[in-house]
């Protein structure tokens, strides 16, 4: 999910009276927001709870919004160049995956 809070309206997050912070990058554990997306599954004829056992809760906190996520884990990478030669970078990457 990636859009609000920005980093001023980011005490509106339900995870910053426990210590979120704008500008980080934090993973949540025992994450309501995980149990309700596995609840929300629920009603798929193929569901499973397991396939949600390895999936952890990212939140990156950044200046103009907030990007959270349910992943297995992420890796972070240096690009150096244009906007333009990291978008192509980034299309050959997943070409390639």
């Amino acid at each position: 999910m990636f859009g609000p809070p920005n980093d001023e309206a980011f005490g509106g997050h339900p995870l910053a009276k426990r210590g979120l912070q704008p500008y980080s990058v934090s993973e949540i554990h025992n994450s309501s927001w995980r149990k309700l997306r596995v609840k929300m599954n629920r009603v798929h004829s193929q569901h499973s709870d397991a396939m949600f056992f390895d999936l952890r809760h990212f939140i990156f906190a950044f200046h103009d919004s907030t990007f959270e996520c349910l992943a297995t884990d992420f890796t972070v990478s240096m690009f150096r160049g244009s906007i333009n030669d990291a978008v192509t970078h980034m299309a050959g990457m997943l070409s390639d995956s």
